[in-house]
């Protein structure tokens, strides 16, 4: 008889750590689909942020090409109005080669060739 009540006794522990381990497991499955979840989120909202951080580089870079060109129509205007007041002064024009600017301004816009920008249309 003390041998049957052990044995029920040890059944029912066994039952509840069955069932205790049960919920465990119930517990961690729901807290894995919940990290999943988030996971996911994490990674729509990082796709989201990395598009709108492309397009704003790719804004940038248009504005700043964009820039770069007023910039080379601004000297190329400003040189031909010095050529021009040093050709009234009767002074010699700083060739191309000489000033330095003119060069360099012809390479940012991406010409060669021609030193004279009076010669460029729009100047």
């Amino acid at each position: 008889d003390d041998a049957h009540r052990q044995s029920h006794m040890t059944y029912e522990h066994s039952v509840n750590k069955v069932s205790e381990v049960e919920m465990a497991a119930q517990y961690t499955n729901n807290e894995m689909k919940r990290l999943r979840s988030d996971h996911d989120q994490a990674i729509t909202n990082l796709a989201e942020n990395m598009n709108r951080w492309n397009d704003t580089l790719r804004e940038l870079s248009k504005e700043f090409h964009d820039f770069q060109k007023v910039m080379n129509v601004n000297h190329q205007r400003i040189q031909s109005a010095l050529w021009d007041v040093q050709a009234k002064a009767g002074l010699p024009p700083a060739s191309a080669a000489d000033s330095g600017l003119v060069a360099a301004g012809s390479r940012a816009e991406g010409g060669g060739g021609g030193g004279d920008l009076r010669s460029l249309p729009g100047a």
